[in-house]
């Protein structure tokens, strides 16, 4: 193949979008070749992120394949994300983001952690159940939370000295996290 070749097939790759017939064929394929007893494919018809999490922490499942890590705040052990049109991706294992500090640079240090404090970062980042403080840096929210390792009305009431930050924290913010951080805790499966 030369240079055009190669491009152009991965420009091919890149506009395909996969279908729910194509997963479910591609799975069927899977099942066909080493059987039922060994594959086991559940197709959501929604979000399912809950319910991923609940099987991969159960131990149903050994890993979630997601586009994001939006599982990680919901207590997937394992995440398999960033997949490339090759089928490779990276592998999140969750307790190794807690165990010891990152070896790439530019990899949060979330060494000592727990997933509540996890969760809290994720919510301060601005997610489907709470918006984010305008302005306001990711290092310094990973900062804040690591300096009051989680502890919800520290950290919020430090939030009006952040550096950068732009506009008002609603007055029930703390409501909102808390809701946030409940949603991920607690969703009914």
């Amino acid at each position: 193949h030369d240079a055009g070749n190669v491009a152009a097939a991965a420009a091919y790759k890149a506009a395909v979008e996969v279908t729910q017939a194509m997963a479910r064929r591609c799975a069927d394929a899977c099942v066909a070749r080493w059987g039922d007893d060994v594959i086991h494919v559940v197709f959501a018809p929604f979000e399912a992120d809950a319910q991923l999490a609940e099987l991969s922490r159960s131990g149903e499942i050994v890993a979630v394949i997601a586009e994001d890590a939006d599982l990680l705040p919901y207590g997937v052990p394992q995440l398999l994300t960033k997949m490339n049109g090759n089928g490779h991706g990276k592998l999140i294992v969750l307790a190794q983001f807690f165990a010891a500090a990152p070896q790439d640079p530019g990899h949060f240090d979330l060494e000592g952690w727990t997933q509540d404090m996890l969760v809290l970062f994720c919510c301060l980042l601005g997610c489907d159940y709470v918006d984010k403080i305008k302005g306001v840096r990711v290092n310094d929210l990973r900062d804040l939370v690591d300096r009051h390792r989680g502890d919800l009305d520290a950290v919020v009431a430090e939030l009006p000295s952040l550096p950068y930050r732009q506009g008002d924290i609603p007055a029930d913010y703390r409501d909102q996290l808390h809701r946030a951080m409940t949603t991920f805790r607690c969703q009914t499966v």
